[in-house]
């Protein structure tokens, strides 16, 4: 969802590091650079928040003349792990989850010429309440340091009053063609148009929020061709540019073996575990370009798949994937109470299971915790929707806070 318009928010911000939900004191510990956890070298702190202490951001920002076209957005690409928003002391939203974008209309909080942006975030990385990951406070062996606050950009960008809120393109191998689903607050009909390299492939108009086009023109999407081809959604003044890969994924049984397939065709998956941590910048690489020259090695060494290892990254990794040809298993983010080695280590080796309905044993016996990753795990399946790459979901690594497995 590409618009032509952003501001972005990572740089230096000021932060304090206290036990005050309401930041009271008037002088701050000293600078962060953002999109860095304050554990981080790069952040400039370097320090470890724990779980009783409040981490507190605040930053000035003048927004351009002509920026504003109705509404203002501030965007979060990920902030761990519950935060509370304020602009001019106004809140204006909140967000649970550390995994997680989010999204919130600060347009009623904005004065003109300077605004003052804050943010309150606490982080519990032994809670058994949100996913974590590996994250831990003793890190050693497969356990890493944990990481607090702004760890994904955060950008501010403006949309007319009536604006696209989310879109859905679901690709058709089989058919040849491409469903998109269109959420325009205030409704009314959207434009779609399919493009490769500016020429037009397929256009239409829908009045009811849906559209299906023949995207027969279209090479299919794979790990060997990863064809890709631009959407453009106009819906009144909003314009909004995106982009899909026609493909399918799914499984077929060939002389009494089953194999993954792609496109319909029998394809073996080859691939690393990918857990997402920098030796610098923890869960944040230090460049986009850092990022992407991984990627790339990884699909130079003949590799064709990575497993995303119960962590998220932004918008930009997935796209790279996208454009490199590298199927992605994505894993949901594990939370729950502490791991028992017993259980998970020596049990199913000498084939003893446990019921996961059984939460006490299973360390989900909290039905906060299991409501909480069934609603982080469909956030992130929203999230991840249009992703061309992602292929395949693991619900739960190794039993770790495992429950109603066969269910979820």
């Amino acid at each position: 969802m590409k618009r032509n318009s952003h501001f972005a928010l990572n740089g230096e911000w000021d932060y304090a590091i206290n036990a005050e939900r309401e930041m009271t004191a008037t002088a701050y510990d000293g600078k962060i650079l953002v999109p860095y956890s304050p554990e981080t070298l790069p952040s400039g702190v370097n320090r470890q928040v724990g779980a009783d202490d409040y981490l507190h951001y605040r930053r000035f920002f003048t927004l351009p003349d002509g920026f504003n076209k109705g509404r203002v957005l501030l965007n979060i690409g990920a902030c761990d792990q519950v935060c509370e928003v304020f602009v001019n002391g106004k809140k204006v939203g909140s967000h649970e989850g550390g995994y997680l974008p989010f999204s919130l209309d600060i347009t009623s909080a904005l004065t003109s010429g300077e605004n003052e942006l804050k943010i309150t975030v606490r982080d519990d990385a032994s809670s058994e309440i949100y996913g974590r990951g590996k994250q831990s406070y003793t890190p050693g062996g497969i356990w890493y340091p944990a990481t607090s606050g702004i760890w994904q950009s955060a950008w501010l960008e403006s949309v007319p009053e009536n604006y696209i809120v989310k879109i859905k393109l679901t690709p058709d191998y089989f058919t040849s063609t491409l469903k998109l689903n269109c959420d325009v607050i205030g409704g009314g009909e959207f434009e779609a148009t399919v493009m490769d390299n500016g020429e037009i492939l397929a256009n239409g108009v829908s009045e009811k929020g849906e559209l299906t086009l023949d995207v027969s023109s279209c090479r299919p999407w794979s790990p060997d061709d990863p064809e890709l081809y631009e959407v453009k959604i106009n819906a009144g003044d909003d314009v909004i540019e995106s982009y899909f890969g026609l493909r399918s994924f799914g499984r077929k049984e060939i002389d009494g073996k089953w194999y993954f397939t792609v496109n319909n065709k029998p394809i073996f998956h080859n691939g690393l575990l990918d857990q997402g941590y920098f030796e610098d910048g923890m869960y944040t690489p230090l460049s986009n370009k850092r990022m992407y020259d991984e990627l790339k090695a990884v699909k130079d060494l003949g590799y064709n798949m990575l497993r995303k290892h119960i962590k998220t990254e932004s918008a930009l990794w997935y796209h790279y994937c996208d454009c490199l040809g590298i199927l992605v298993w994505q894993d949901m983010i594990n939370g729950g109470g502490a791991y028992s080695k017993l259980r998970i280590n020596l049990c199913p080796f000498i084939n003893l299971h446990i019921n996961d309905k059984n939460y006490r044993k299973m360390k989900r016996l909290n039905p906060l915790s299991r409501k909480q990753f069934m609603t982080e795990a469909y956030e992130l399946i929203d999230t991840l929707y249009n992703v061309v790459s992602l292929c395949l979901w693991t619900p739960f690594n190794e039993a770790w806070g495992q429950f109603d497995a066969v269910d979820v």
